[in-house]
């Protein structure tokens, strides 16, 4: 009896002096929590060989350590060879076109025509008082406007008399409107010209549709 008991303490010292030799100690095999599946030293840690971890005999996959199986070298191999996934930077959308401008508003044209006879005495490119109100009150109204591009005069006669006569007093009449409405817009461009007695708008034989010739036509482009 005293044989037997001495064989089974060698033996577990045989075990246990494996594990030191192979481990150095309590090390890194000693570490491990032994299960029924490796041969553990007295204080329950697996034991260690030159090999590797020593298996039992009931030894099975389900309860080995993955440490001691070369499981988690070979896992962490196969992590570092499979190709990483691409990660795409999102993107921002561009933001959207500005809107276009507003087109810009167009320019009215406005035609005054005013009477020669209320502008001018007969045979005369001089204003009458009552020539000065009707450009007073025609220069308010055009104040009116935002923007003023465009003033064109132009100066008319009857078929009185000889007609390069009136043609000269039609032009000296509009230069007199424009001088005038220059003086009110002085940075407006103001064109004048005349065109005698060439462009009646009602029949010269009769003295109301002479009066109706005698006239200063005033064209206006202008924004409101």
């Amino acid at each position: 009896m005293h044989i037997k008991l001495l064989s089974v303490a060698m033996a577990a010292a045989i075990l246990t002096g494996c594990g030191t030799m192979a481990g150095g100690g309590a090390s890194e095999g000693e570490a491990r929590e032994a299960t029924k599946s490796y041969v553990a030293s007295s204080t329950g840690k697996v034991v260690q060989s030159a090999k590797g971890c020593l298996h039992s005999s009931y030894f099975d996959d389900e309860s080995s350590i993955a440490s001691c199986e070369g499981k988690e070298e070979a896992m962490a191999e196969k992590m570092a060879e499979a190709p990483k996934e691409e990660v795409k930077e999102e993107v921002a959308p561009p933001p959207p076109p500005p809107p276009p401008p507003a087109p810009a508003p167009e320019a009215e044209v406005e035609k005054v025509v005013l009477s020669g006879r209320a502008l001018f005495p007969y045979d005369s490119a001089q204003l009458t008082g009552q020539g000065n109100r009707e450009m007073t009150t025609l220069i308010d109204k055009l104040k009116g406007y935002s923007d003023i591009e465009l003033i064109d005069v132009v100066g008319h006669a009857d078929s009185r008399g000889a007609a390069e006569y009136n043609q000269g007093l039609s032009e000296r009449r509009a230069e007199t409107v424009k001088s005038t409405l220059q003086g009110a817009f002085p940075n407006v461009p103001v064109t004048a010209s005349g065109l005698g007695e060439t462009a009646p708008v009602a029949s010269n034989d009769t003295a109301e549709g002479r009066r109706l010739n005698r006239r200063v036509e005033i064209r206006v482009e202008a924004v409101n």
